[in-house]
């Protein structure tokens, strides 16, 4: 019974590669296949991507999408359900990745999405909200108080300004695409 399962099990992965290989010769002039997002960790920088050519669960890190800033290390990101384009590549423990991932169109993804400003203001705002509880806890006179309460929210405001500036610093199409 065992070495039948083994069989089987052979097969079907025999069976996998060669259609990954029909369609690649058939289909793909680049190597590139598309996928749908399978599901993508935003706070680990990583997911996968399942294939539409063999089913394949392919692992995709932050840093192979196509415009992945080095200095940021949590954009861009991917969401369940898109539909990419990739390579598959293997890393350097043999394990098959995708690499140069961009939209199924070829489009980039977005480095900044449309909800970042949104998202960079609200952590602002509740910084803020912290620092000025933890402010009129301490000790001091209202003076120095005030103080440390301006210079909080203007802490805050430079961060939203900041994040307004990254998000404005990219072109972006109507449908929120990078251009």
């Amino acid at each position: 019974m065992l070495a039948l399962c083994s069989i089987t099990s052979k097969t079907n992965q025999f069976h996998r590669l060669t259609a990954s290989l029909i369609h690649k010769s058939f289909f793909s002039t680049d190597g590139m296949e598309v996928g749908r997002v399978k599901f993508y960790r935003k706070d680990k920088t990583y997911g996968f991507i399942t294939s539409d050519t063999d089913g394949d669960d392919i692992f995709v890190h932050r840093s192979s999408i196509v415009g992945a800033p080095e200095d940021d290390l949590f954009h861009p990101f991917l969401r369940r359900g898109e539909r990419i384009k990739f390579k598959r590549s293997d890393n350097t423990n043999g394990k098959v990745v995708a690499k140069d991932v961009t939209f199924e169109d070829g489009s980039n993804v977005p480095v900044y999405r449309s909800e970042y400003v949104k998202e960079e203001e609200k952590a602002a705002k509740t910084r803020l909200g912290f620092q000025v509880y933890d402010i009129l806890l301490g000790e001091g006179d209202e003076e120095s108080m005030a103080t440390q309460i301006s210079d909080a929210f203007k802490e805050a405001s430079n961060k939203i300004s900041d994040a307004q500036s990254k998000f404005d610093s990219f072109s972006y199409s109507d449908n929120g695409v990078l251009k």
